[in-house]
């Protein structure tokens, strides 16, 4: 608002922008005698410019008193308009305003709007997830080039076997969010297309393949059990007699890492067998739903043909955790031990609340998108012509 000028003015929205700003300056105003109507809010309660006189003429006899007066005067015009240009030069250049534009433009916007804070959400969750499985990927390459030997015990064993168990919590989580995204495709209840679901399920399906596969990593680097005789006999100074018999200190090393293989391998065992049998009943019930609801092929074929994949790939994974492990990586002394465990530990701290980030995202997005869908449907009408 310009210095001194009555707010008044700012509440006409009858008239177009530029006249507003032109009311601004005056409504006339000519040369030096002539009467200046311009509307001056009082300051300290009394007015500037006076409008029931006109100014007075300078002239050789005017006295002091009243050329100072009018240099006032003039001043305080000076101020108002150079304080009006601004406001003037907006007129020219200011778009639509909401009273001139029409309900499809405001949609228009509205959606414009919409659409780039889902696409601000989108492009954090997929940033999240970024990191997730970089982060991922990083740890369990670190530890599955490593193995326990007899100076560290058992740290890299447990170390494996606790990040497969956090592996597997991931997945749980997962699980939860591919369920609720199926249940939309057979039974939809919020406003989201086919291919949004089908896209939102098929990144799902991606992330709990990749969780199961790095689990298959850990458990394939993890030791198993080896032959050694369970005493050794330290032979003396002369004869039998002064031999010494003592535990196999090589027998003892691999009982001690192979307990945490046999727990991973049994419950891995375990729930790909599971897996398997829920996978085969997934099967003969989704024949069946195809048989009763034909308006529904189109979709519980395509999660037949995924029911189908991923039994062949528990089943080859059901055979790896029963076969011989590929590698069991290189031995590291108790102080490098130390060392990654310590990492491992940062690094999981680190995984947890980005996790807990991923999906905070994830509920955002969600809970964004069918509101971008719901707009988008209705500026579609209005964008017809």
């Amino acid at each position: 608002r310009p210095y001194g000028l009555s707010t008044h003015v700012f509440q006409n929205q009858s008239q177009p922008p530029r006249l507003t700003a032109l009311r601004l300056i005056g409504e006339k105003w000519a040369s030096r005698n002539e009467r200046i109507k311009i509307r001056v809010t009082p300051l300290r309660k009394r007015a500037f410019l006076p409008q029931s006189k006109s100014l007075p003429t300078q002239s050789a006899t005017m006295k002091p008193s009243s050329h100072r007066e009018t240099t006032a005067h003039r001043r305080i015009l000076l101020r108002c308009l150079v304080s009006s240009v601004p406001v003037l030069l907006l007129s020219w250049v200011t778009p639509l305003t909401a009273a001139d534009s029409t309900p499809a433009d405001q949609l228009k916007l509205a959606l414009k709007g919409r659409e780039f804070h889902a696409d601000v959400l989108l492009d954090e969750l997929r940033a999240t997830d970024k990191r997730v499985e970089s982060r991922m990927q990083n740890l369990v390459n670190a530890l599955k080039v490593v193995a326990d030997s007899k100076d560290s015990k058992t740290k890299v064993a447990r170390m494996k076997k606790e990040t497969i168990d956090g592996l597997m919590k991931v997945i749980e989580l997962y699980n939860v969010k591919r369920a609720q995204i199926h249940e939309q495709l057979v039974r939809p209840t919020s406003n989201l297309t086919v291919e949004q679901k089908q896209s939102i399920r098929k990144a799902l399906d991606s992330r709990i393949e990749k969780r199961a596969a790095q689990i298959i990593e850990l458990q394939q680097s993890m030791p198993t059990h080896e032959e050694y005789e369970k005493y050794k006999v330290v032979p003396g100074g002369v004869g039998w007699a002064d031999s010494t018999i003592i535990k196999n200190e090589d027998w003892e090393q691999n009982r001690r890492v192979t307990l945490h293989s046999v727990d991973v391998r049994k419950k891995l065992v375990g729930d790909l067998q599971r897996s398997i049998a829920k996978l085969n009943e997934q099967e003969q019930r989704l024949k069946k739903q195809m048989q009763a609801q034909p308006s529904a092929n189109s979709i519980l074929e395509g999660e037949l043909k995924r029911n189908a994949e991923l039994l062949a790939t528990r089943q080859t994974q059901l055979d790896q955790v029963l076969g011989e492990p590929i590698a069991t990586g290189r031995p590291i002394g108790k102080g490098e031990a130390g060392v990654l465990d310590d990492a491992v530990k940062v690094a999981v701290t680190g995984l947890k609340m980005e996790i807990t980030k991923l999906f905070a995202d994830y509920n955002a997005f969600m809970t964004f998108l069918p509101q971008v869908n719901s707009l988008r449907a209705q500026a579609q009408p209005a964008t017809k012509p």
